[in-house]
């Protein structure tokens, strides 16, 4: 490990002017601190966190999520608890590229869609990293998760129990989450002959797209009669297509979404009420970063997880055939 000693000695300065340099100090010369922090990136120094504790959040195309939506409040709950601690927080779309900023986190917290390559660009920095709401196949380090498959499997046996045997899956991509909501919803048709089951991808970052997908879903010939969405998001857009095009919900097609995300106060809420299943988003940001510091503080010997719980909750949006 390349200590701020070796990196002074290749710049010819004192160790003081090294961590001048990372604390941004106005007494060394800006050429010089350029210098040093280009030599001390090339030797893959990494500082000792210097500004006290800060924590990014890496999310991939956050720009692209509204008000209200599940990963907001989520951050929402991150904010809150950084508040009670003390911590600073910064937001990325990707693993910042400035060595000077990224030298300075201490740990990230990843959600979203995170990218393996800004995984592995925080393990070359040596921060300490949480999962945070979703899992992710290709990245393994600590996690505060969506006890998801409980849940699914509720909304499941609802709409069978309802009678629907034709059942269309709406998911905005195929990731890890999304694959996992078609499993559990497989599971509980496997008692039920004659179970006609498919799934329809929209982009879940162009909710445009799902219009076109609709569409084809409801002119299929196997005639579904429910559709279960994987989140509210995508049920609401559902919501409102099917308005659009005069469909009635629940009589002409039965609606189920999944995490309970908040109705802007300037909407009205969709009527008929969704039939879905809520988690509280806010823990989950609580939760992300007590445990990140808990990692911070005594570095544990294996990964570490923490599950939330999810509750099904019943509307008027799914018909009794």
């Amino acid at each position: 490990m390349v200590t701020q000693k070796e990196v002074a000695t290749a710049c010819g300065v004192s160790e003081s002017a090294v961590s001048a340099a990372f604390l941004g100090r106005r007494h060394i010369a800006a050429k010089k601190r350029a210098e040093i922090l280009k030599t001390a990136k090339e030797m893959g120094y990494i500082a000792k966190r210097l500004h006290g504790v800060q924590i990014g959040i890496l999310f991939p195309n956050f720009r692209n999520y509204y008000f209200g939506e599940y990963f907001n409040r989520i951050v929402f709950g991150i904010f809150d608890m950084a508040k009670q601690l003390g911590v600073a927080i910064q937001i990325f779309e990707t693993f910042p590229e400035d060595y000077e900023t990224a030298v300075q986190l201490a740990g990230l917290i990843l959600f979203g869609n995170p990218l393996p390559k800004d995984y592995e660009l925080a393990n070359r920095y040596r921060l300490p990293t949480v999962l945070c709401g979703c899992p992710h196949e290709d990245i393994d380090t600590h996690q505060v998760l969506v006890q998801t498959s409980p849940a699914i499997e509720l909304l499941a046996k609802y709409v069978w129990g309802s009678g629907h045997r034709q059942v269309a899956i709406l998911t905005g991509d195929h990731s890890v989450t999304a694959k996992n909501f078609q499993a559990c919803v497989l599971r509980v048709s496997n008692p039920y002959p004659g179970s006609v089951i498919d799934t329809f991808e929209a982009d879940y970052s162009d909710l445009q797209s799902l219009e076109p997908t609709l569409l084809n879903l409801i002119h299929d010939p196997r005639q579904f009669t429910c559709v279960m969405c994987s989140s509210d998001l995508i049920a609401l857009y559902v919501y409102k297509i099917c308005h659009k095009m005069g469909l009635s919900i629940p009589d002409r097609l039965s609606i189920t979404g999944f995490d309970g995300i908040d109705i802007p106060r300037f909407m009205d809420p969709p009527l008929p009420t969704l039939t879905t299943a809520v988690v509280d988003r806010e823990q989950i940001g609580r939760e992300a970063l007590q445990l990140l510091m808990t990692v911070l503080n005594k570095p544990p010997k294996k990964y570490l997880s923490k599950i939330i719980s999810t509750q099904l909750i019943v509307g008027n949006s799914v018909r009794n055939q």
